[in-house]
């Protein structure tokens, strides 16, 4: 397996995901890629079952010869490791975490730096070998001073809160979101359990008007709904165990998507422009008003602009969202920003929609 001598040893960045059974100790693992790194014979024997499709267990257990080791159990694990993580991640160049073992990314031809020619005192110049982009390093130099810091909030927050045995052992929500993979993983529940629409509030009340069944007059349209929740992740010190993460996020985003709808309708609905004055009078007896909080008749759902609408009926239109919600995160400095997206059909009554462009005071 050619592992290449860039192999970078880093505190705490993260792994690749490798589906295994192998249960390797860190100090094992470490080993076995040091075998690797140093030995031809095994990189060549990890070449020949590359190209005679050997399964992992028959490479595991060719390699874990070479490692000379009295626990053969703790060798079998390391070598079975690698041999999965060699299966699925193939000849590439590895980037490895100190502390686990474990693969932290793999190297592209666009991460590797070939430096200028160095001038000797002689007068030669001596062509330096490749290196990790200093770019990549910045960013995993980064990575480390951050999750560094990270570990000890955690650290600290494990001592004083009280868990039970299970939280202790199958690992703590309330924590997610002090660490980088915790904060990942409140994403990917979000992105496996959906986004449900609200159930309460003037957000639920305004999906309550796309109740309709369809008619052939109606307008149709495939819009995406998004919503997004930003999380101050400053000073993690001073995280509210208390408070849910997972939920607040999940009810935010819903209520994040009447808004989106509220501002498509404003852009399909036709809007003239009419003075403060005329918009309220015409739409006094309207049954539910979205619009800016400055327009002064109180709208049941706050849009910031300068469009002022209101639904002449209870029914309006309808609303059928896709079954697949798409949820990512970004963190950027001090904030983390949570975006939920789901495609849906809208199909509109527009003579029940009555919308305004006033001028803002």
């Amino acid at each position: 397996m050619p592992e290449s001598d860039l192999t970078l040893y880093e505190n705490r960045i993260g792994s690749i995901s490798i589906v295994t059974e192998a249960k390797p100790s860190t100090t094992m693992l470490l080993r076995a890629r040091e075998v690797i790194r140093t030995n031809r014979a095994v990189r060549d024997l990890f070449c020949t079952a590359r190209k005679e499709g050997w399964e992992s267990t028959r490479l595991a257990d060719a390699f874990m010869q070479y490692l000379e080791e009295e626990d053969r159990q703790e060798a079998w694990e390391a070598a079975l490791y690698v041999a999965d993580e060699y299966a699925q991640v193939g000849d590439k160049p590895l980037l490895v975490h100190q502390e686990t073992g474990r693969a932290i990314c793999t190297l592209t031809d666009e991460d590797l730096w070939q430096p200028p020619l160095t001038l000797r005192s002689d007068g030669s110049m001596v062509e330096r070998p490749l290196m990790v982009n200093p770019m990549l390093l910045s960013g995993l130099l980064q990575v480390i001073s951050d999750t560094a810091r990270e570990q000890a909030i955690l650290q600290a927050f494990q001592e004083r809160c009280v868990q039970t045995q299970y939280l202790r052992d199958n690992g703590d929500p309330r924590l997610d979101i002090l660490t980088r993979s915790g904060r990942a993983s409140i994403t990917a529940r979000l992105q496996q359990e959906g986004i449900p629409l609200p159930v309460q509030g003037d957000a639920a009340a305004f999906f309550e008007h796309f109740q309709g069944i369809p008619e052939p007059h109606w307008v149709h349209q495939q819009i995406v709904l998004d919503g997004t929740v930003a999380l101050n992740i400053a000073d993690l010190r001073t995280t509210n165990l208390r408070y849910d993460v997972f939920g607040a996020s999940r009810a935010s985003i819903g209520r994040a998507w009447a808004r989106s709808l509220a501002q498509t309708l404003m852009r399909l609905v036709p809007r003239p422009g009419v003075s403060l004055t005329e918009a309220r009078t015409t739409l006094q007896d309207a049954v539910f008003l979205v619009g800016p909080e400055w327009a002064a008749i109180e709208p049941r759902l706050v849009i910031d602009g300068v469009v002022l609408m209101g639904f002449k009926s209870r029914v309006v239109g309808a609303l059928d969202l896709h079954s697949h919600t798409e949820v990512k995160h970004i963190e950027i400095s001090d904030r983390m920003e949570i975006r939920g997206e789901v495609t849906a059909d809208l199909w509109l009554d527009l003579a029940r929609i009555e919308a305004f462009t006033v001028p803002s005071p």
